[in-house]
């Protein structure tokens, strides 16, 4: 079960800028939800919504380190938030810090 785990993780990374939804990846490996849930957080160690989190997190803090001109906006949309104010409250709770205050960290 550990192979299915492997793509479900290879997938999300792959697609952490789209609509990943358990149901959407418990599809693709051909399992339902609920005992997706459940072997994906038993081998992660943690939900299959906190590793999505993750995942876009750190393409995020990538794309500020990288493209400091870009606006918060662009990155919410580039790791998948359609709201810049949702993706604004999951990087401070992630983190610690908004986004603005990561990005003149990382400018200077």
């Amino acid at each position: 079960m550990n192979r299915v785990v492997a793509i479900a993780q290879e997938f999300i990374m792959e697609h952490y800028n789209e609509d990943s939804t358990l149901g959407k990846v418990s599809g693709i490996v051909h399992l339902s939800e609920g005992y997706f849930s459940t072997l994906f957080s038993n081998a992660v160690g943690e939900t299959f919504k906190e590793f999505v989190t993750k995942v876009r997190m750190k393409k995020a803090m990538e794309s500020m380190k990288k493209e400091p001109y870009l606006k918060i906006y662009e990155i919410a949309e580039r790791t998948g938030y359609a709201s810049t104010e949702h993706f604004s409250r999951v990087f401070k709770k992630a983190t610690g810090v908004s986004p603005n205050q990561f990005m003149r960290s990382v400018s200077k």
